[in-house]
């Protein structure tokens, strides 16, 4: 195995929608409020509460 050489690099990590979760129900609850989130990774069995928000108007 050869020495493998250490360089630095810009990457993005997403976050996971769970981590937003608290944000979106905070603005849901504040009338007139607006949010934008961005660059959030959504993992299709973690989106339950974003269905329920919608279902509740």
């Amino acid at each position: 195995i050869s020495r493998g050489e250490l360089r630095a690099r810009q990457i993005e990590v997403p976050g996971d929608i769970s981590s937003a979760a608290f944000l979106v129900a905070a603005a849901a609850a504040l009338q007139g409020s607006e949010l934008l989130i961005e660059d959030v990774g959504i993992n299709l069995t973690r989106t339950g509460f974003i269905e329920t928000l919608r279902e509740m108007g």
